[in-house]
């Protein structure tokens, strides 16, 4: 799949954009259940928008989804569609939504990585029309809390585009410092990592690794546990570049940290 760097909201697409909890006085219903046609999902609902767990879409709703994946990410950054709904559909993939009435305007996919007990947010993405409007930070809040209730794993990472040294305001700046206030942290001794072009299968698009524990407190990580997540992303989303993975893994372990 596509990395988190590859995020969609402002700046286009977050491959993913962290937030904060919503404010409580905000929240009309808290972990409603909803049954109807063929949705399944739990609900947080904030003023006319919705954020939900999505099980079955419906025809409609996956021809929502499919146009904010598309214009969201580029093809080198994308698996081909069909990929994401067979993974919604086997529940290899959880699909988190933002709704606004029926119309679904943002998303978020979740998978379990192979082996550790670790989660991997490849897309995250909202509408071009509902973006800096504080729809994805509600969705990234949304999942964070939805996972830490529902699922069994102790973090969640995703990949990130890397910021220019010299440009605070540019959008990739801007995209990790959201992730940082909500309480994401940057993994420095990731600064070497790299995801496959998925278009053309040649080369690699440098990004960087956050994470956020769902789970316990936050710490210092250590590398092998880096490393194990590095392995866990290739085995689970790019099987057929275990050659790169070793790269990477090869410089993480060569990395220092700063004095």
């Amino acid at each position: 799949m596509g990395s988190a760097g590859r995020t969609g909201v402002n700046y286009t697409c977050w491959r993913v954009l962290s937030v904060g909890l919503f404010p409580r006085r905000h929240i009309v219903s808290l972990w409603l259940k909803r049954w109807h046609d063929h949705t399944v999902g739990l609900i947080i609902s904030s003023m006319s928008i919705q954020y939900i767990h999505l099980t079955t879409p419906t025809p409609r709703e996956w021809a929502q989804i499919e146009q904010i994946y598309t214009e969201s990410f580029l093809p080198a950054e994308r698996d081909p569609f069909p990929v994401i709904t067979e993974g919604v559909e086997h529940s290899s993939l959880m699909l988190l939504a933002a709704q606004n009435g029926a119309d679904v305007i943002g998303l978020a996919l979740v998978t379990p990585l192979l082996d550790i007990p670790v989660l991997f947010l490849p897309y995250l993405a909202i509408h071009s029309d509902y973006r800096g409007q504080g729809v994805g930070g509600g969705l990234f809040r949304f999942m964070i809390e939805w996972l830490t209730e529902e699922i069994d794993s102790t973090a969640l990472v995703w990949e990130v585009e890397p910021a220019p040294p010299d440009d605070p305001t540019h959008n990739r700046s801007r995209r990790i410092r959201f992730y940082e206030r909500s309480g994401a942290d940057l993994i420095p001794m990731t600064n070497s990592y790299r995801m496959p072009n998925l278009e053309t299968g040649i080369g690699a698009l440098p990004l960087w690794l956050m994470w956020i524990p769902l789970r316990g407190e936050r710490r210092p990580l250590e590398k092998s546990e880096v490393i194990a997540w590095v392995e866990a992303i290739y085995r689970t989303d790019y099987p057929d570049h275990m050659d790169l993975c070793a790269q990477i893994v090869e410089d993480i372990q060569k990395w220092e940290a700063p004095d």
